[in-house]
């Protein structure tokens, strides 16, 4: 993995956007250098491009305060004036909302292309966004895939290894041993085996609850025994059936036999016409019902105009000639100018000089009605034509044209007149027919009642008997699908589970030996890796160790913990060196992990000569910085490396940038070098 960007905006130190850009290596120049004073960004820089792999992680969280661990929204928003939040604090006084980190980077797959960004909701709340864009492959769309996406280039438990501050390198050899240890395992990927051989463990534990042979023999056993009871079941409601179906048959011939002779004497025919005359009657007289309710129902209040059209037609006449006369359209004309005329000659136009006083106006209107009023009855020929006024005679035409010819209403009248009639002469005739049907004799009658009796006994069997048919076929089914059926299938089940315990017992065998040969396989590789990290870390601290030999050799053990062994061949206790010694041991493991694990990770190391005297300083500077990776970013002080240092690490460095920040919330970077 090479390093060919980082965006840092409003995060940390860094104001707005602030862009690094990254060459990739070239021979044996790896170096690029970051340099500045204390506060302008250094640290924000390293702690960036870790927060864009790791997120909120608490290897984060655990370096704000000392024996505390901040939550995620501490961490990223502050806590109050001990600690601000990692958003820059000029940017967020000013308002702005965004703050995040972007890295651009080349593998052996393409480029990938991550951002890393939160947005302020309000003061106290936030929207976390993680985006990464390969060139291959498809894109991940979720944040807990794209967080996985960046864990598999940079597990989390591998970061110090690679991304650390040289000042508390030494940690990593006074580190809680098992954790060390167990990240060293990861590094060289010993877990993955651990994981095989759990995941063989749990399936044996699962294999052996699958139960042995003998129990699942017993279960069966239990099974089939069941099964013969619902089979017996079954049988004995069959048997039922076979009974009810035999009985069935022997009711429907008694019934038969009954039947024939009730139709076959006279008391039936009697009885049965008797009968028809019943339902026959009750059928007529529910007809007349309905029809008078339908005469009733449909019959008009005009109905006298409708039976008498005579007299529709010669009013209808009288009326039109009315009000067709000459006379009859004058009147109505000289009407409505007498009703208009006295009021729109004194109301409407010009007023006469002098005005009229209302009495004057009445007076005239009075005399005009008198002069017209004559010619209203002028000119009649017939005095029947005046005999109602021009308005009310147009009503009146109009409302009896409608009764002119009304043929289908007065047929349809007609017709349901003429069937209800029809209805009571029938009713009639039944009901005579009723009361003449002669008597029985009284022993054919008994004979005959008796029989009819059997008859509706058998009838009354044969019903329960078919109820009963149904109940118990319903019983059949049941038995069949729900209980034989289903207790087949636990048979059949408990037969692959006999054969399964058979083979549960050979995986577990098979399980046994391929956990025991992993586990072996897996002290092999630490074997291997042991003799490989101890002879690296050997020849790594001799080079970076030069002032004394107190410590003669670091042995490795199977569990890859170390122990120092002096020139005395006695042990040497972590409590007996010095932190630059155990400064100088910590940079030789970092070394001989890169080395032994075969990771082609960029290596980022703030403060890198830390507390080292100038000799070792020089080894370092000399031996491992130019070694340490294939994209090597180291961000000195200028005091740390002055320019006799730099000029040994020259030859190796391949661009470098120089950091500005003159108030504390400004950090800009500069293609500049240390020593123009």
């Amino acid at each position: 993995m090479i390093i060919r960007e980082v965006h840092i905006h409003n995060l940390f130190s860094y104001y707005g956007t602030q862009t690094f850009a990254f060459s990739p290596p070239e021979n044996s120049r790896n170096i690029t250098l970051i340099s500045g004073r204390n506060g302008f960004g250094k640290t924000s820089f390293m702690e960036s491009v870790k927060l864009l792999f790791l997120g909120t992680d608490k290897l984060l969280l655990n370096n704000i305060q000392r024996g505390r661990s901040l939550s995620p929204k501490a961490y990223l928003l502050g806590t109050g004036e001990e600690w601000l939040g990692i958003m820059n604090c000029a940017a967020r006084n000013e308002g702005e909302e965004e703050f995040s980190v972007r890295v651009i980077w080349e593998e052996e797959s393409g480029t990938v292309d991550a951002k890393r960004s939160w947005h302020l909701q309000g003061r106290n709340d936030y929207n976390h966004k993680l985006e990464v864009i390969p060139s291959f492959g498809r894109v991940p769309e979720e944040v807990e895939e794209a967080q996985g996406f960046l864990h598999a280039r940079i597990p989390r438990d591998i970061v110090s290894f690679f991304i650390y501050d040289g000042e508390q390198v030494q940690a990593i050899a006074e580190a809680n041993r098992e954790e060390l240890l167990e990240q060293i395992e990861r590094l060289f990927g010993l877990d993955k085996l651990d994981t095989l051989s759990n995941n063989i463990e749990i399936n044996i534990r699962k294999w052996r609850r699958e139960g042995s042979p003998s129990d699942a023999n017993h279960r069966l056993r239990i099974l089939e025994k069941e099964l013969a009871e619902y089979e017996a079941k079954l049988a004995s409601e069959t048997e039922k059936l076979e009974r009810n179906i035999e009985k069935t048959r022997d009711l429907e011939i008694e019934i038969e036999k009954d039947l024939n002779y009730l139709q076959s004497k006279q008391a039936y025919a009697h009885e049965h016409k008797a009968e028809l005359l019943k339902r026959d009657f009750e059928n007529k007289n529910e007809q007349l019902q309905e029809k008078n309710f339908e005469v009733a129902l449909n019959l008009p209040q005009s109905i006298p105009l409708l039976v008498n059209p005579d007299l529709i037609f010669k009013a209808i006449n009288i009326l039109r000639e009315q009000l067709n006369s000459e006379s009859g359209i004058l009147t109505e004309t000289l009407r409505q100018i007498l009703k208009d005329l006295p009021r729109d000659l004194f109301n409407k136009g010009l007023p006469s000089t002098p005005p009229l006083i209302d009495n004057q106006k009445d007076f005239y209107k009075t005399k005009l009605n008198g002069l017209l009023s004559p010619y209203l009855v002028s000119g009649s020929k017939d005095s029947r034509l005046f005999s109602l006024e021009y308005a009310r005679a147009k009503r009146l035409y109009q409302n009896l044209e409608q009764f002119i010819a009304p043929k289908d209403m007065l047929i349809r009248y007609s017709e349901n007149l003429r069937a209800v009639s029809r209805l009571r002469k029938e009713i009639e005739k039944i009901n005579d027919k009723i009361h003449d049907m002669s008597s029985l004799e009284k022993d054919e009658k008994e004979r005959y009642e008796a029989r009819k009796r059997h008859y509706e006994e058998n009838k009354i069997e044969l019903d329960e008997k078919k109820e009963q048919k149904i109940e118990i076929e319903g019983n059949i089914r049941d038995i069949k699908e729900n209980k034989v059926k289903s207790k087949q299938k636990e048979i059949d089940k408990q037969k692959q589970t006999v054969r399964l315990a058979h083979t549960a017992k050979q995986r577990v065998q098979l399980g046994d030996v391929l956990k025991q040969l992993y586990s072996e396989y897996k002290a092999r590789l630490i074997k291997n890796q042991k003799e490989n990290m101890e002879n690296s870390i050997n020849e790594h601290f001799s080079k970076l160790m030069s002032s004394h030999k107190q410590i003669s050799r670091i042995e490795i053990l199977d569990d890859f913990s170390y122990q120092y062994i002096g020139y005395n061949k006695t042990h040497v206790g972590m409590a007996g060196l010095s932190a630059g010694m155990k400064q100088l041991f910590a940079t030789s493991l970092l070394w001989t992990l890169k080395d032994v694990s075969g990771k082609s990770l960029p290596v980022i190391i703030d403060t890198p000569l830390a507390r080292f005297d100038r000799g070792h300083q020089q080894n370092l500077l000399t031996h491992y910085y130019p070694h340490a990776g294939d994209q090597v970013i180291l961000l000195p002080t200028d005091s740390e490396l002055d320019k006799e240092k730099y000029n040994i690490l020259k030859p190796h460095i391949l661009e470098e940038y120089r950091l500005n920040n003159p108030d504390g919330e400004h950090t800009s970077p500069e293609r500049k070098s240390m020593y123009s």
